[in-house]
């Protein structure tokens, strides 16, 4: 069975949450174990068999529990990334195989360790074009990029996200999410905006992330920043269909490119294929009028590009 992930707003909801889950699964002999919270009320009144969590080790501030892939430090509640040592990579022969052990052994599935993983996929694609084989050794060109990309990969090891999107009650909500292209990768990054209710002030959370190597096949960069808008709209469809507390919550998507505003919003008949095909299913999602305009020295998605 796999594993149940809940956040909630007050501790009775997480407490009736829990209640009526064991209610329900009980009826059908299916007895939920290995209970984890950040709540020692709540972890008070779940029997000492049924948790996979201890007093002690709430308070421990080095405990940490895997969470759907993820590591939850539970008492800053917070994700962290915990890699491999990959220094101990260059003891062994340094190939395409060992590249790609590398790049691929960071699970990162709302794309936080993207500016870090990418560059090692970039360096992936440039070995691939070399025509090396799996257990050829990477040629001296590419060694001190990988050294590089190895150092910078292990301070993952300080990276902290806030699992919590919202830390205080707030009375406006809306997404914000920029994209970002360059002939090596395509960018984006999703961002909550909230208002404060009692501050009124504007607080900003980091939603999601996501970013891809450019194709082999090298298009011209206003359609690889077209692309990247694509993907911008598909992911405010994926968050507000995943996610109920967003779906009436206004969205707003930035690129800048030029370029690609113009095509979205006065859009040619005449396009080519690539571009007419693109174009419109952006304009069949109700979000091609919340484009607009982001200098790329202030696009946060272009860490993700270099």
């Amino acid at each position: 069975m796999d594993n149940f992930y809940e956040s909630t707003d007050s501790i009775s909801e997480a407490q009736r949450i829990f209640n009526d889950l064991r209610y329900f699964l009980q009826t059908g002999s299916f007895n939920l174990t290995k209970w984890i919270t950040t709540n020692n009320d709540i972890l008070a009144s779940i029997h000492e068999e049924h948790r996979d969590i201890s007093f002690d080790e709430l308070l421990d501030k080095t405990t940490t529990k895997r969470v759907l892939g993820i590591q939850w430090d539970i008492a800053s509640d917070s994700l962290v990334f915990w890699p491999n040592n990959f220094y101990d990579l260059l003891k062994k022969k340094r190939t395409q195989w060992n590249l790609l052990h590398t790049s691929s052994s960071v699970f990162d599935p709302i794309g936080i360790a993207a500016p870090f993983t990418i560059p090692l996929r970039i360096l992936q694609r440039s070995v691939w074009r070399q025509g090396l084989s799996w257990d050829d050794p990477l040629s001296n060109g590419n060694l001190p990029e990988f050294f590089t990309l190895l150092s910078e990969i292990n301070q993952l090891q300080v990276v902290s996200i806030p699992r919590q999107y919202f830390f205080h009650k707030y009375s406006k909500l809306s997404l914000h999410v920029f994209s970002d292209a360059s002939y090596a990768a395509l960018a984006l990054v999703a961002y909550i905006v909230y208002i404060e209710e009692i501050t009124n002030q504007r607080s900003i959370s980091l939603a999601l992330g996501k970013a891809r190597v450019a194709p082999l096949k090298q298009h011209a960069i206003t359609k690889l920043e077209l692309q990247a808008a694509l993907i911008g709209s598909r992911l405010v469809k994926f968050i507000k269909t995943h996610s109920s507390k967003f779906i009436k919550t206004p969205a707003y998507l930035f690129t800048d490119s030029s370029t690609v505003l113009q095509r979205i919003h006065g859009p040619d008949k005449r396009q080519q294929i690539f571009v007419a095909n693109r174009v419109g299913e952006i304009l069949d999602l109700p979000l091609a009028s919340q484009w607009k305009y982001c200098p790329g020295n202030l696009n946060p998605a272009d860490d993700g590009t270099r």
